[in-house]
């Protein structure tokens, strides 16, 4: 699990009375009377991308063409200037969104710095149509400091089983046959059998392979079923299906991210500081002191064997699994 630096990320996603609020605050920094200062960064361009980029579905162009009046109109600049670039500048970001969180946080910052630098150049452009003067290089000062107010978004892991970056490249390869027994469903996925059973018995599979996978946990109908109903979505057998196959190589991923697969494939390490996990009670994956893997974490890290616990372990062993996520971010 990737977490990040604000709190209130880890423990709950972003309200939309919390999003309102920056944007309103946002609005309101641009709309004091300080617009002469050099270098002023455009703090509505600001937190329009960052939500645009971290929230997509819940703030997008509609709301950007929005601000964008009230900016024109706060300011007495021709109707539309800013609504064009912020809906501009919504519509990229939110198109960008998956490429741009993948990055470092200075690539974060780079790519954010062309996005306002466009947006800027869409209103310098609307401006000099209608007549107005060029106000020279120092107009484009504020995106330089918009893109070094970019956050950083990772700073630290905890992961259950270690590393988890699939090699693909070594799927075929045969492990210890007790281990081969326990992903016989993987294999009965990559048969048109198995598609047709998983399709016919969703939540019997589902529930054989939590019994298989956490044999300690006692888990109730209740707390099956309230994960059960995701098996509803009409999609659920074709993703299921699919991403078992990818991770042998029989199904191709989605070209959109083959830029991605492609450095995924290198097995790239880990390079913020990490608590790893595993259940003494994994039926799939057993428990191991961790060492295996310890070169592809290149910060400090850690790696503890949680008691009884199992595949499932987030939800088997709740406080285990917090403790470590909140001993990261005391650190």
């Amino acid at each position: 699990m990737a977490f990040y630096e604000q709190q209130q990320r880890i423990l709950s996603p972003a309200k939309a009375g919390y999003m309102a609020l920056t944007l309103a605050l946002a609005l309101l920094f641009n709309l004091l009377p300080w617009r002469s200062v050099v270098g002023l960064p455009d703090m509505v361009a600001l937190v329009l991308t960052f939500w645009c980029v971290h929230q997509p579905r819940k703030i997008g162009i509609g709301i950007a063409w929005f601000l964008g009046l009230v900016m024109d109109a706060g300011n007495g600049a021709l109707l539309g200037q800013h609504a064009f670039a912020y809906a501009f500048l919504a519509f990229a970001a939110v198109s960008l969104h998956r490429r741009i969180l993948w990055f470092s946080a200075w690539r974060q910052a780079a790519h954010v710095l062309v996005l306002l630098l466009a947006s800027q150049l869409l209103m310098l452009a609307v401006r000099l149509v209608a007549g107005g003067a060029f106000p020279g290089l120092t107009y484009f000062a504020g995106s330089f400091v918009a893109a070094a107010l970019w956050p950083d978004r990772c700073t630290g892991l905890v992961s259950v089983n270690g590393y988890l970056i699939q090699d693909i490249a070594k799927a075929m390869v045969p492990a210890k046959p007790e281990r081969e027994v326990a992903l016989w469903y993987q294999y009965y996925f990559q048969l048109e059998r198995g598609r047709a059973g998983l399709a016919a018995n969703r939540r019997g599979i589902a529930r054989i392979l939590w019994q298989q996978w956490s044999p300690n946990w006692q888990f109730d109908d209740a707390t099956f079923e309230r994960t059960a109903v995701a098996f509803d979505n009409p999609d659920y057998v074709d993703v299921v299906i699919h991403s078992y196959r990818h991770r042998y190589g029989v199904a191709d991923g989605d070209p959109q991210y083959a830029d991605l697969q492609r450095r995924l494939a290198a097995l790239p390490v880990i390079a913020v500081p990490t608590i790893t996990l595993d259940g003494d009670g994994d039926g799939v994956t057993p428990a191991t002191d961790g060492t295996r893997s310890a070169a592809k974490f290149t910060d400090r890290r850690s790696h503890r064997v949680i008691p009884r616990a199992g595949h499932n372990l987030p939800q088997e062993e709740p406080e285990a699994f917090a403790d470590a996520v909140m001993e990261l971010i005391r650190a």
